[in-house]
């Protein structure tokens, strides 16, 4: 856990992006190769890889509180997909909620209203849901439970993610990666990077936006740099990391310039 002495910490927080999903050398997954492209640039870096297929920015940051603090990074790079302010339980609560309203049970819903952040809970959830679900009568309004763990959370945790950074002293860059369209010169998602890059701008985050970067390296032709429409290839990896080398580089020389206070 103690960081060495010399040494840039960077904790990268994403989906099945960062994870690698489909590619199978873990060695040629973006985090992994930025670690080596800063070495050869000069820059003594460890890059810790905390990315979970599936999860959301809300997800992520509290996946940052719960592992990723105890690194002390020296920055936080968000890998941002257009995923994030989508339902992240995969409609799995609506389901269960469906289901309970066609049966009959005879235990009052009132304790559920009483602990409301239970429903947080994956666990709870799977008790209430399934365990007694025999016993429970339908909730009176199923859509409250459903807006706690499937609405937009990306501006709430760029805040929460904001307060982090100065309370730990840590920088942070975020990082938007484009679904890869056929073309991206009729990309159609140009709003949610801007939305993206309005919230890293308003709590003072770092900001690259890798559609340029992969719309270059798409041009040079070579190996393909998606393995699907979410999934970068290895190579798209590459192309990644290589964009994101130079602004990392550039914001650990102007965080050690700035000294230990100036971090964020």
């Amino acid at each position: 856990m103690a960081k060495p002495s010399g040494v840039y910490r960077i904790v990268v927080l994403g989906d099945s992006v960062a994870m690698g999903l489909h590619v199978d050398d873990s060695e040629a997954i973006f985090p992994r190769v930025l670690e080596r492209l800063l070495a050869q640039r000069g820059l003594k870096a460890e890059v810790i890889n905390l990315a979970v297929s599936g999860y959301n920015t809300q997800q992520e940051v509290e996946m940052l509180k719960a592992k990723g603090l105890q690194y002390h990074p020296d920055l936080v790079l968000l890998a941002y997909t257009l995923s994030s302010r989508e339902h992240i339980d995969g409609d799995i609560l609506k389901t269960l909620l469906e289901e309970e309203q066609q049966k009959k049970g005879g235990v009052s819903d009132a304790r559920v209203d009483a602990s409301p952040y239970l429903m947080w809970s994956a666990l709870y959830r799977l008790v209430r849901f399934r365990v007694l679900a025999h016993r429970q009568p339908p909730p009176a309004d199923p859509q409250k439970y459903l807006e706690m763990v499937s609405g937009d959370t990306v501006a709430e945790y760029f805040g929460e993610l904001e307060g982090l950074a100065h309370t730990h002293r840590f920088d942070v860059l975020v990082a938007v990666v484009p679904r890869f369209v056929r073309n991206f010169r009729h990309y159609r998602f140009g709003d949610q990077h801007a939305y993206a890059r309005s919230l890293a701008t308003q709590h003072g985050f770092g900001f690259v936006d890798l559609l340029g970067a992969f719309t270059q390296c798409r041009n040079a032709g070579g190996e393909p740099i998606e393995l699907d429409n979410f999934h970068p290839s290895a190579a798209g990896h590459r192309c990644a990391a290589e964009a994101l080398a130079g602004i990392t580089l550039e914001r650990a020389k102007k965080s050690a310039g700035a000294g230990p206070a100036g971090a964020h």
